[in-house]
Order: structure tokens, then C-alpha cells, then sequence
């Protein structure tokens, strides 16, 4: 089961890998901390190594989280998956 849904949620707004990674570092830019795709694959993915069927990753930056949250016009909480955490999200 994923972590994170962030492709999931990604997907139904019509982004792909590629557009979600140029729309973080656009909104980033300004802090000059550019994001690599590699680390945008892992939240993706929700992989530790980034790869569709790696190890379930630990982790999260929250900065980096929001950011995607705020290219996909969603809440951080919609990007993760509340029965993974143990928390069902109300109807």
C-alpha cells in the first residue's frame, strides 16, 4: 500500500511526472533550492529509491510535500494515504 498519493492525485488533475517536477521547481526558484527529479520520483512513487516497485518510503520533507500540494491545488492531507498511517479519512 502507498504512503503517498501523489501520483494518484497528480494523475486525475492531468500532470505528469515530468510537468509536476518543472511546476516544484518553478514555485521553488525562489528560494534557490532546486528539487531533483530523482527525489520527486520517490514522492511519486512513493519508493524509497524512486522506482514504481522499491522499498515504501520513510521519509518526507514537508517543505517539498507542500509545495507539490500547492502545484496540485490540494491539501498536504490529500496527498497521504490515511489508512497507511492508520487514520480514515472522513466521507
Amino acid at each position: 500500500m502507498e504512503r503517498l498519493k501523489v501520483q494518484e492525485v497528480a494523475a486525475a488533475r492531468g500532470v505528469n511526472l515530468s510537468q509536476l517536477h518543472v511546476a516544484i521547481n518553478q514555485r521553488m526558484s525562489d528560494r534557490g533550492e532546486p528539487v531533483a527529479l530523482g527525489t520527486v520520483r520517490r514522492y511519486w512513487y512513493s519508493t524509497h529509491d524512486g522506482r514504481a516497485s522499491g522499498k515504501p518510503i520513510e521519509l518526507v520533507n514537508i517543505h517539498i510535500l507542500g509545495t507539490i500540494a500547492r502545484v496540485l491545488s490540494v491539501p498536504v492531507a490529500d496527498l497521504l494515504n490515511g489508512d497507511e498511517l492508520g487514520q480514515k479519512r472522513a466521507a
